[in-house]
C-alpha cells in the first residue's frame, strides 16, 4: 500500500513435509526499526530458551525450534504476551521478537516442529551473484540450512530472488534463473531433490 513508507514481501516454503522457511523482505527509502514477532502457545510459557550456536540463533520451545542465521544487525529477545482461548480468558504466552534497523531489511526464519528429539539446526548465509556482481540482500538471498537428527544430516540450499528474476543468479555451485530454488543434498554433497519456481 502506498499509505505506508515500507513495503513488506513474505514468501513461505514448506520443505520436504518437515519444516517451514519464512523469508521476509522489507523495503523503504527511510530508516525504520523492523520487528518480526512470533507468538507462541501458552504451553511454551516458562519453557523457552534462546542461544547462539554454530552461527545460528536458536529459540527452543516445546516441540518447536525457531532458527535464524546469527546476524550482527539482528537482535532477538523473548517478551511476554498472552493467548485467549475464549472471551475474557488470558493465558500468559511468550513472544519471540527479532529486531533490525535500516532502510531495507530481510529476515529468513526456519520453523521446525518435532515430536520428541530436537534436531540440530545451523544456518549459513551464502553470497549470491548476478554476473560478477554480488547481489544486495534486497535483490536476492541465499542460505544453507543444515539439519542433523541422530546420525542423519541433510543440507538444504535456498535461493530467493526478489528482483530481476529474468537474470541468471549464482550461489554455491549453482546457476539459476527464476524466483525460488531449493536443493536438498546429503552430507556427501550428493543432490537428493530439487524444487524451483
Amino acid at each position: 500500500s502506498n499509505e505506508y513508507a515500507a513495503v513488506h514481501e513474505r514468501r513461505i516454503a514448506f520443505i520436504a513435509s518437515e519444516y517451514w522457511v519464512i523469508s521476509d523482505l522489507l523495503l523503504s527509502d527511510e530508516e525504520h526499526d523492523y520487528d518480526l514477532l512470533f507468538h507462541l502457545s501458552d504451553k511454551a510459557f516458562g519453557k523457552i530458551s534462546v542461544e547462539s550456536r554454530n552461527g545460528t540463533l536458536l529459540v527452543d520451545s516445546p516441540n518447536l525450534v525457531i532458527a535464524q542465521s546469527h546476524d550482527a544487525n539482528i537482535t532477538a529477545s523473548i517478551g511476554d504476551g498472552y493467548v485467549s482461548p475464549s472471551y475474557g480468558i488470558k493465558h500468559p504466552a511468550p513472544v519471540v521478537r527479532s529486531t533490525q534497523r535500516g532502510q531495507s531489511a530481510s529476515f529468513h526464519t526456519v520453523l521446525f516442529p518435532y515430536k520428541t528429539e530436537c534436531p540440530e539446526i545451523a544456518i549459513e548465509n551464502l553470497e549470491v551473484f548476478s554476473g560478477e556482481r554480488t547481489c544486495l540482500p534486497e535483490e536476492a538471498s541465499g542460505f544453507c540450512v543444515t539439519i542433523r537428527r541422530g546420525e542423519q544430516a541433510t543440507c538444504d540450499y535456498f535461493l530467493f530472488v526478489h528482483q530481476r528474476q529474468d537474470e541468471i543468479h549464482r550461489f554455491s555451485d549453482t546457476n539459476f534463473q527464476g524466483a525460488f530454488l531449493h536443493l536438498r543434498k546429503n552430507f556427501l554433497g550428493e543432490l537428493i531433490s530439487r524444487q524451483a519456481v
